[in-house]
């Protein structure tokens, strides 16, 4: 979900069914109407027959460049991309922009120098692990991959994670992902203390000139859902408390990325004044 000016955006995962990508706008999150589909078929000729469980998962909605781009999963075929002058217009047809089984929900990042990086998670039933979060580079018009890229988060303590999202604020990029898998729903915290899994957040501290360069990090918990604008930056009314639950460093291989010597220490401890900045 994003939000647009006044209005709130949602896609949704369709699976097999067509048309699929559901659109919905809001003015105020609780009034939602179905306004559009993104796309008309699945993007493969094996879902011409009923394929239940596969198809579109957890897709990501973002603007960019005066456009709407919808990042979409198929976990056996590989990430898609769509994209459109308005959500409720007519949609491109879907490219593949990487070929993977096991790759599962997409999210892109276009930082303030042009680069462009793709975010993702992984399904155990497809790639034999469900508890990592990797980051890749790729070309701002979205058509390519430009490297590996690197794990940036590993959480064996949590039974699945998924679902990441990228947001940069005050020089700190943030992925957030919920831990936990779909069973016991998503993460949430109360006055400290887990009601159920732990959602993950990873603040990276960004260079004076701009650019994705996480260092040292640390996986932080937050207490309410997250929801994002189109400019990446969490509503007010969101803002929550968080704690330091693990530390990690990225490796110095990825484009940009560097040590901690000028990093801006994340909060270690819960504390009632420890909100995500204004």
């Amino acid at each position: 979900m994003i939000r647009h000016g006044d209005d709130f955006w949602l896609v949704a995962s369709s699976f097999n069914c067509t048309p699929g990508l559901p659109i919905l706008p809001s003015r105020d999150l609780v009034n939602w109407r179905l306004v559009n589909h993104a796309i008309q078929n699945v993007p493969h000729p094996r879902y011409r027959d009923v394929q239940l469980g596969c198809g579109v998962w957890a897709p990501a909605i973002r603007f960019y460049g005066g456009r709407f781009w919808i990042f979409f999963p198929l976990p056996d075929e590989g990430i898609h991309v769509t994209s459109a002058d308005h959500p409720a217009g007519r949609w491109s047809e879907p490219w593949l922009l990487q070929e993977a089984r096991g790759w599962i929900d997409p999210c892109p990042f276009w930082d303030d120098d042009g680069q462009a990086y793709l975010v993702h998670a992984f399904a155990n039933s497809r790639a034999g692990k469900k508890e990592r979060i990797h980051v890749r580079p790729m070309t701002p018009d979205c058509r390519r991959l430009l490297g590996e890229g690197q794990e940036v988060f590993h959480t064996p303590h949590h039974a699945y994670l998924e679902g990441p999202k990228v947001h940069k604020l005050d020089g700190w990029y943030y992925i957030l992902a919920p831990g936990g898998g779909v069973p016991t729903g998503s993460a949430s915290r109360r006055n400290g203390t887990p009601t159920t899994r732990t959602r993950g957040v990873r603040p990276m501290r960004a260079p004076a000139g701009g650019g994705c360069s996480p260092g040292r990090c640390r996986a932080s918990t937050w207490a309410r859902p997250h929801i994002s604008s189109a400019r990446s930056i969490p509503p007010a009314s969101l803002r929550s408390r968080r704690c330091s639950i693990s530390a990690a460093a990225g490796p110095a291989n990825f484009p940009a990325w560097r040590s901690a010597a000028a990093r801006k220490t994340p909060p270690s401890a819960c504390t009632a004044a420890d909100s995500f900045p204004a």
